[in-house]
């Protein structure tokens, strides 16, 4: 019965990544803040950011970049008005138009210092399944993308303030060793693929497809929740809460074994 059920989920998400699902944008704000307007296409997000200016962060498959435009014309915005182009990490899915946005919005790119050869090459690194679902997905991902040297290498806190948006970028490696996170002043974050909404159920937390290093991933998820975020945007799925993606790293952290824990 698992096995129906997993080779079930895994054919579903092949269906949705060949034919692509109906997407739609949708925007939230807190009073007086920024908004996050969410861009689902094919189960991947990337997020426009509405405050004295645009940031954009991640920029979708190639060929997203009209998908991109369209959203900022139905805001009033201009191509133009985007101050900054953040990448979360150097994976096709979030990087692939990266090159195309800061051709068409002259906006610089910032991307983690350790995922820079990776955007320079236009080649996902090698991905490394978590289960069963990620070697079931792995020959439906796209792999390349226009490469693109970042004009931002990010190795430390980036501010946001000057490109308009109160928040700030860090470093989050886990997903992939150059992996970003944004972090809004009210608490909102987005969070790349630290962890993703499940497929059927996007606003409930899962074991994303593949990690690098795992136990990183979580450590700085962790650490996240602990320092008040309290809603994580992934790069898959819907708005997560707090407490569930808590819950979530505490049922996965029970199950792993004493001498395994990355955290007591």
């Amino acid at each position: 019965m698992k096995f129906i059920r997993t080779t079930f989920g895994a054919l579903a998400l092949f269906a949705v990544l060949a034919t692509g699902c109906a997407a739609g944008d949708k925007g939230t704000a807190t009073p007086g803040g920024v908004e996050i307007v969410r861009m689902e296409r094919k189960f991947v997000n990337n997020y426009l950011l509405l405050g004295e200016r645009v940031v954009l962060v991640d920029t979708g498959v190639p060929g997203n970049e009209k998908r991109v435009l369209r959203a900022l014309a139905r805001r009033g915005k201009k191509p133009s008005d985007v101050a900054l182009i953040v990448v979360t990490h150097g994976h096709a899915d979030h990087a692939g138009s990266g090159a195309a946005l800061r051709e068409a919005t002259g906006a610089p790119i910032a991307g983690g210092v350790g995922d820079a050869a990776m955007n320079r090459a236009g080649h996902n690194d090698r991905l490394q399944p978590t289960g069963a679902p990620g070697r079931r997905v792995m020959p439906f991902v796209v792999q390349e993308y226009p490469g693109y040297a970042p004009d931002i290498e990010v190795a430390d806190t980036l501010d946001l303030r000057p490109y308009g948006v109160a928040g700030k970028v860090i470093v989050v490696p886990g997903h992939t060793s150059g992996s970003l996170a944004v972090v809004l002043d009210d608490g909102r974050a987005l969070g790349g693929d630290l962890v993703r909404g499940r497929f059927g159920a996007r606003t409930k937390p899962v074991l994303h497809y593949f990690h690098a290093d795992v136990d990183a991933a979580h450590r700085h998820l962790q650490r996240m929740i602990d320092s008040g975020v309290r809603e994580i945007n992934p790069g898959h799925g819907h708005t997560l809460k707090a407490d569930a993606v808590r819950r979530f790293l505490d049922e996965w952290l029970s199950d792993q074994s004493p001498g395994d824990r990355p955290w007591p």
